[in-house]
């Protein structure tokens, strides 16, 4: 079987602190992340790079050499647009940011951590600026800026270790004894985990309550009332950063994932046993605490420390919430003493909150067993469908069934004509051993301007899936979330309209943005259980509409240019009708195909003429008006 069922990292408001002491658990405070509608962050980066290239540039250069153009001009850090040979447009929104501007050029974004000058750490190309300290005393371990704004988190007792960095990873180990501080670069923020390893350090009075110092500039942290941590701009408002709302686990589900394959039983053997050594490593502390071990009794060799479960709880299981406290100048986390003191707790423990900017996409995971609770834009994959206990008895108990929902921006299609549409993702895990066919929809979530936040959860969304939209039912072999997509929605006017017409009619009535969610087709069935990645995606095909032709590119014979009002001429024979119409695709000499459809009033009754098909050069490029004529 393949029923991963990892729960995702969340990416929070204000912090992921996570502490990896004597349990293997994990706490989650937040996401940071920018709202859609949020403080203004001002125009949208532009890249030196390359020259300013336009729609009508790039679709002179794709029919000249026959292959797709980039519209570089209307490039951003989650959108690519392309000119097609064919006269069309495709665009593809991105949930996940994919380039950034560094150094006046356009480049991809990577998380992999760099030490610079000053002896800090931070990301090759991110969104955001992003810093990871040395571990000097006093100063933040880690600092956020975006827009003027800036966020930072300092340690509040004294000096820490050198970082050990793999990858986007810095840990600082042994923060406090037995406890690792985790701070991860994402490509739009950052997380940061406290990892509890041994029942002995949760027993640390220290992590009753950890009060992390807190520095702001530019912003105002409060908390709502669903326990979600919100930055606003303290000027002109507006939500810069936020995080969901914090939680910990243990690591069950790193247990149940490595004797998986041995089945359900060999499940709960591991399990069994792992909290069995927790429990009687804590009584031999507990009764020898001065014991010293001698040649005779020590373990040869270092002493590994158990894998901790740091991409989240796998989807539910001992789980427990992280009180968090905003208070002037710190953030006060407020772990849970049954998680970490357990009998059947399985360490490490994480203590997890996540940071990172708002924009107008944002994805989130949902469960019916946890109708308050959600994966605000998590790390990797969250599951769809029925949280699989035959395989996962611990990190699916009291899950239920589980939903994922994606918010697309819109707005840059408001007037377009809209020819086609793909919803895209990655799968990364099915409930199986071998691919095969089962069923996954996909639904249109609430009506216009319908957007995903850090509070959003099953209690206040399963209610607004309105519109299913489609539905996928083939065999998928998982991939990876840094793959290609393996798991497409595709949709045009004549096959599956669905999507394409949901598009068009929200480019019609001006939306600025539609969510998506996916849910299995029987959300009773193991068999559909699948793992989503976050990073989706939304392919449009488009086509600019023509432009409305001007009153002085109009004219009759006999009767001379178009006039308005009561003195304009009358004739009383057929009169010769000419226009001149023009496409906004097209232009430098390119010709132009637009249907023109002339109505005339002829004593006292009105004819429609028969719509004409002609071709007509432009003799100047087309000036933009605000209506159109009928069709292209």
């Amino acid at each position: 079987m393949s029923a991963d069922t990892q729960r995702p990292i969340r990416r929070g408001v204000l912090l992921r602190a996570a502490v990896a002491a004597a349990v293997t658990g994990a706490v989650t405070a937040g996401t940071l992340a920018v709202l859609p509608g949020g403080a203004p962050a001002g125009p949208a980066p532009v890249a030196a790079d390359q020259p300013t290239v336009t729609e009508q540039q790039a679709m002179a250069v794709a029919k000249e050499s026959g292959k797709k153009t980039e519209v570089v001009g209307l490039r951003t850090e989650r959108r690519e647009i392309f000119a097609e040979p064919d006269g069309t447009f495709t665009a593809r929104e991105y949930t996940d940011p994919v380039r950034t501007v560094q150094g006046g050029k356009w480049v991809k974004v990577d998380a992999t951590l760099v030490k610079r000058s000053d002896g800090s750490w931070g990301p090759k190309a991110a969104t955001v600026d992003l810093a990871f300290s040395a571990g000097q005393a006093g100063k933040p371990f880690v600092t956020m800026q975006r827009a003027g704004r800036e966020f930072a988190l300092t340690w509040p007792y004294g000096k820490l270790p050198a970082p050990r960095v793999e990858g986007e990873t810095a840990t600082y180990v042994d923060a406090l004894p037995g406890v690792d501080l985790t701070v991860r670069a994402e490509v739009d923020g950052f997380g940061h985990l406290l990892v509890v390893k041994t029942p002995e350090a949760a027993a640390d009075p220290r992590l009753a309550q950890l009060d992390l110092g807190m520095a702001t500039d530019g912003l105002k942290v409060t908390e709502d009332a669903t326990g979600a941590i919100l930055a606003e701009d303290s000027v002109v408002g507006g939500t810069v950063f936020q995080a969901g709302k914090p939680s910990m686990w243990d690591s069950a589900a790193v247990q149940e994932a490595a004797s998986r394959k041995q089945g359900p039983k060999a499940v709960a053997k591991a399990l069994k046993a792992a909290s069995a050594g927790a429990a009687a490593a804590d009584d031999t502390t507990a009764a020898t605490p001065t014991a010293t071990p001698t040649a005779a009794t020590a373990t040869p060799g270092p002493q590994a420390t158990p894998e901790a479960a740091l991409e989240g709880p796998g989807g539910g299981g001992r789980v427990a919430p992280l009180g968090v406290e905003v208070g002037k100048g710190k953030l006060r986390l407020v772990p849970d003493q049954k998680l970490l003191k357990g009998a059947g707790t399985v360490f490490p423990v994480v203590i997890d909150p996540i940071q990172r900017t708002t924009s107008r996409t944002s994805w989130t995971g949902v469960m019916s067993g946890m109708p308050t609770e959600q994966d605000w834009k998590y790390s990797g994959s969250a599951g769809v469908g029925k949280c699989p206990t035959d395989y996962n008895p611990v990190s699916c108990n009291g899950v239920g069934t589980r939903r994922v929902m994606f918010t697309m921006p819109l707005s840059f299609y408001k007037g377009k004509q809209i020819l086609g549409a793909t919803f895209s993702a990655r799968v990364e895990h099915i409930y199986s051993a071998t691919p095969t066919a089962e069923p996954i929809r996909l639904y249109r979530i609430g009506g216009q301007n319908y957007t995903l936040n850090s509070s959003s959860n099953w209690s206040n969304t399963s209610d607004d899936w309105d519109d299913h939209i489609g539905t996928v039912d083939k065999a998928i072999s998982p991939t990876s979330c840094s793959s290609q997509a393996n798991l497409h929605f595709e949709s045009n006017l004549k096959t599956n309209p669905e999507l394409t017409s949901e598009v068009q009619a929200a480019a019609t009535g001006g939306w600025n943005s539609m969510t998506l969610g996916l849910r299995a087709t029987d959300e009773s069935r193991f068999a559909e259980w699948k793992r989503i990645c976050g990073n989706a995606y939304l392919s449009v095909s488009y086509n600019n509409l023509p432009r409305q032709i001007k009153t002085s590119d109009m004219s009759t014979d006999p009767g001379g240019v178009c006039k308005w009002g009561t003195s304009r001429p009358y004739v009383d024979s057929l009169p010769k009708l000419r226009a001149i119409a023009s496409d906004p695709d097209h232009g430098n000499g390119q010709t132009d195909k637009v249907k023109v459809e002339f109505k005339i009033e002829w004593g006292g009754t009105t004819r429609v003429r028969t719509p004409t098909s002609r071709r007509t050069r432009s003799p100047r490029p087309p000036t933009p008006s605000s209506s159109t004529p009928s069709s292209r």
